[in-house]
């Protein structure tokens, strides 16, 4: 589940993206639901309310989000044996504070290049699933900028996780590349697609790779409302995915 809420967030951060200015910054929410399945679970189904603000002045911009989540299980006892779900589950996820820093180009202008660093916090019941219980570091860089109606964004990122007792985690890379495009002459309607990726966490199963494919709607200047769907790649990703993005600008 770590890919997947790294790549929600990410697609919800590219979709509802509002022009900059010289000091400025907006809240950007997201309802995702993500359909999945593993070892023993016939369908896993969980619902993130992602909440994000940022601030940008200057060369650096700080963000701060804040998930909460809620998860049902269908277990599967033998092969095409079911039990009947699991009740629905719910914690407020773990907290990430993020700031990113412009060392070429400008956050607010055509292009820049920033390096990043990003700390997740151990808040979700443990109990649940929902969480490690420990705390996540990454630090990486960002390659971003504008031409004419196209944007474009890649992110490369090292994740040191931390390990819960009895289980091992393996640190490594991870990816966003995301690219949007202004339809029509109203400038009103974009599209966007991204692909997202991590080496697996555990050896031995493959890297979790997941496409995902949106539309964005801009109601006004600095308020948009998108949505997005997404399917796994690799059998470690989401089966598919769906939800609805929202920004407002100030």
């Amino acid at each position: 589940m770590r890919g997947t809420v790294v790549t929600a967030i990410a697609v919800v951060c590219l979709v509802t993206a509002v022009p900059a200015a010289e000091a400025q910054g907006g809240y950007s929410g997201g309802l995702t639901l993500v359909r999945s399945h593993g070892d023993g679970i016939d369908r896993s189904d969980t619902v993130y309310f992602l909440n994000s603000i940022d601030v940008t002045r200057g060369r650096i911009r700080a963000t701060a989000m804040l998930p909460v989540l809620t998860q049902q299980t269908v277990w599967e006892v033998a092969p095409g044996v079911t039990v009947p779900a699991s009740n629905w589950s719910g914690t407020i996820g773990d907290p990430m504070v993020r700031a990113d820093v412009a060392v070429a180009g400008q956050h607010d202008g055509p292009w820049s290049v920033s390096v990043n660093a990003a700390f997740k916090f151990p808040v979700a019941d443990v109990d649940t699933g929902l969480g490690s219980g420990e705390i996540d570091k990454a630090f990486g860089v960002t390659l971003a900028g504008t031409r004419r109606r196209s944007s474009y964004m890649l992110d490369v990122s090292y994740w040191v996780l931390g390990d819960p007792p009895g289980t091992s985690y393996r640190d490594g890379p991870a990816f966003f590349l995301g690219y949007a495009t202004i339809l029509g002459h109203s400038y009103r309607w974009s599209a966007m697609m991204g692909l997202a990726g991590s080496r697996s966490v555990v050896e031995g199963l493959d890297p979790p790779i997941q496409i995902s494919v949106g539309v964005l709607r801009a109601l006004r200047s600095r308020i948009g409302l998108g949505a997005t769907v997404g399917i796994g790649l690799t059998d470690t990703a989401a089966d598919w995915t769906a939800g609805v993005s929202w920004r407002i600008g100030f």
